[in-house]
């Protein structure tokens, strides 16, 4: 092998590890990118599950109120229907 031989495949080989580091880079900066895009994520689901606490409190305030109204509601229709009964039996 002469040495313009050897100068070519050294030059083929420092081409062939230029495209390598190149090709890491690329790697690197994509999985830069991607851990912040999953501590972005990781973020949001923290905020949402809170979020979701805070509903859910809400939720069963609302029903504890919703059943209060409903009794409330139900001893007044009751306590109406046994007036108009009374009513009725004075009238009749």
């Amino acid at each position: 092998m002469d040495s313009n031989q050897f100068g070519v495949i050294l030059e083929e080989i420092r081409d062939m590890f230029k495209t390598l580091a190149e090709g890491q880079t690329v790697l690197e900066n994509r999985m830069d990118k991607l851990e912040n895009d999953v501590d972005e994520l990781k973020t949001g689901q923290a905020g949402l599950k809170s979020m979701m606490t805070v509903l859910n409190s809400r939720q069963t305030k609302l029903e504890n109120e919703l059943r209060t109204l409903s009794g409330y509601a139900k001893d007044i229709f009751l306590d109406h229907e046994e007036r108009i009964k009374k009513l009725e039996r004075h009238m009749g």
